[in-house]
């Protein structure tokens, strides 16, 4: 069994749920990133968002980065997420039927221990069927993932 923990990337920065976009922005354009947890101040995850969710929220709110706190680009949103020592298929389980790219992983305190991306899965995937992840799973994820895109 191959465990998330296994996989993820530890080193995850997160930004507390009282930060407005535009410090988001400069958070994944220094960090070379294309999605940050959103925790509160026990560091419990609260959100995560994205740079495609950051150009079509501020898209439709019509207001500048700086004026919008993720507060509120949260609000009502569930958040998906996985345990770190969870079998890397309930992850990709998640994935798949959210069609999502980055899963946030919690610690077995409900803490932010990391986030694991389609492309951590990508890169330890083996081409061997027998493999624990193998290029068939991942191929199945990303199709699955990907579903949303290719409708709209």
């Amino acid at each position: 069994m191959l465990s998330v923990s296994e996989i993820m990337s530890g080193s995850v920065w997160s930004c507390p749920k009282t930060a407005t976009l535009d410090q988001v922005v400069e958070m994944m354009a220094s960090r070379r990133c294309s999605s940050i947890p959103v925790v509160d101040s026990a560091n419990k995850l609260v959100g995560i968002i994205t740079d495609r969710d950051i150009t079509l929220y501020i898209n439709l709110k019509h207001q500048p980065p700086q004026d919008i706190q993720l507060s509120e680009f949260n609000k009502g949103r569930s958040v998906q997420c996985c345990y770190e020592h969870d079998d890397i298929h309930a992850a990709l389980k998640i994935l798949r039927e959210r069609q999502i790219h980055h899963l946030p992983v919690l610690d077995d305190n409900d803490e932010l221990v990391g986030i694991i991306t389609m492309n951590d899965i990508v890169q330890r995937a083996e081409e061997s069927a027998s493999a624990d992840l193998s290029y068939k799973d991942v191929v199945e994820t990303l199709k699955a993932v990907s579903k949303n895109y290719r409708n709209s």
